[in-house]
């Protein structure tokens, strides 16, 4: 009884083919995504003259409370005056402070503070977002705005984590990997914008599995799984399997195999190719007489 038998090297080259084809198809050869972190509606970066402005309010304001309490010791305007090196008019002023004075520029975009946030991701223009706040009830000058567009973008860049993951890499995983751990170490964004990377993962590492498990009870179940995820690459990997379905199921429980032929083959291919120009006497001689020895 002659029994076809399908070369296991070459079914799993078709559907590393398969796969390899199908990322092409729909992942970037680089995939980057940034991703940014609990926005607060409050600038997560203080500038330098940010640090320069609190100080002054707090000298200012400890100031004021030293007035304060020198005038309820019962001390006088002008003796007050003349002990800090103030001025009256200072002195009347810090007399009349309730607390201590704000330093933002930027509260009367408060409101708008998540739209420009917004704006700022979609890559807008100062001048852009100027206009389209005067739209919306903005009456601010452009100096406040631009306070407020430079602190969104610091506070955007430090709390930005860029991730990147390129082709190769991810078809070495999903092709090597034997559980759905490293899953795990992927970006979320990454999954949720290529949902195929755990199908073709699962698909890759069952056929694997059926193939070193020497056990093809598994293979219908498995075509029809593929068939749902409708990947044109692995169709034609399928129709393939399909065609010559009987061979492959012999294949995978089979011990027997043809790989020792079809090394020598390529072997045979690799000279003729040298043979027609593509090497040297000397490379062509050590090429034949190596594996001889």
């Amino acid at each position: 009884m002659t029994v076809t038998l399908t070369d296991r090297w070459h079914i799993l080259k078709g559907l590393f083919t398969a796969i390899r084809e199908t990322l092409q198809q729909s992942f970037p050869s680089i995939w980057r995504k940034t991703e940014y972190k609990n926005p607060t509606t409050e600038p997560l970066i203080i500038r330098k003259t940010d640090v320069q402005r609190h100080q002054y309010a707090e000298q200012v304001w400890q100031r004021a409370l030293e007035v304060k309490e020198w005038k309820e010791k019962g001390k006088s305007i002008a003796w007050i005056s003349r002990q800090m090196h103030i001025s009256r008019n200072t002195v009347y002023k810090d007399l009349r402070r309730k607390k201590k004075e704000p330093i933002s520029r930027v509260r009367l975009l408060d409101p708008f503070l998540n739209q420009l946030r917004q704006w700022n991701l979609s890559g807008w223009t100062t001048s852009r977002m100027e206009a389209e706040l005067k739209k919306i009830g903005y009456t601010g000058c452009r100096s406040t705005l631009n306070e407020a567009v430079s602190r969104i973008r610091h506070e955007y860049r430090a709390s930005a984590t860029t991730h990147s993951l390129s082709r190769a890499s991810l078809l070495w995983k999903i092709w090597s990997e034997k559980n759905r751990n490293w899953l795990d170490s992927l970006p979320s964004a990454c999954l949720k914008e290529f949902p195929l990377i755990p199908q073709l993962f699962e698909v890759t590492r069952k056929f694997r599995n059926i193939v070193s498990k020497r056990s093809n009870q598994g293979i219908p179940g498995w075509i029809e799984t593929c068939k749902m995820y409708s990947f044109p690459a692995l169709d034609t990997f399928i129709t393939y399997i399909e065609k010559d379905l009987q061979g492959v199921m012999a294949a995978c429980v089979d011990p027997l195999s043809n790989g020792l032929s079809e090394g020598h083959i390529h072997r045979v291919k690799m000279l003729k190719r040298m043979m027609y120009g593509r090497a040297s006497d000397e490379l062509l001689k050590k090429r034949v007489l190596i594996p001889l020895l």
